[in-house]
């Protein structure tokens, strides 16, 4: 299966995250590529501000995998108006996985998932398995990394082309 990796990382905390998907959707025998939004200039959690430098076309994948911070206890503004401009193939499967910086997913990363599954429901997509990467909590990020790459790789599995 062709599966593409979206990613908005500043600090790189979301892209170490997508790596390791990757890592494991490839090992499962999926043919996986990360694209990296990128924008041109400052970020605002204004969506009308953000200005995209590249934008990937996500239409040309079977399976999508969304990753993006939390910002203020939402979905980031930049992947919030990347899903919603994006050239998407509807009907494909779409995992939905956020990092935040504090140590339980009720603070932010839970709202941010429903925001983001709500926007690619809006867009046609089935986006049923989600995960939250609590940062700060070094003691179980790992966990939680190899856990979400699982059951992300497991969504991906029985339509493995």
């Amino acid at each position: 299966m062709n599966i593409g990796i979206i990613i908005f990382s500043q600090t790189g905390n979301t892209k170490t995250a997508a790596d390791k998907i990757r890592d494991k959707l490839s090992a499962g025998g999926h043919n996986v590529k990360i694209e990296r939004i990128k924008i041109s200039g400052p970020v605002s959690e204004n969506e009308s501000d953000i200005r995209f430098e590249y934008l990937p076309d996500a239409a040309r994948y079977d399976g999508l995998v969304v990753c993006s911070p939390v910002h203020a206890f939402s979905l980031a503004a930049v992947m919030r108006a990347a899903l919603k401009k994006m050239n998407i193939k509807p009907g494909i499967k779409t995992s939905c996985l956020v990092t935040q910086y504090f140590p339980f997913a009720w603070m932010g990363g839970n709202r941010a998932i429903r925001q983001m599954k709500k926007i690619c429901s809006q867009r046609g997509l089935d986006s049923s398995v989600s995960a939250v990467i609590n940062w700060s909590a070094a003691a179980k990020r790992e966990k939680q990394i190899t856990e979400a790459a699982v059951k992300i790789s497991g969504m991906f599995t029985a339509d493995k082309n």
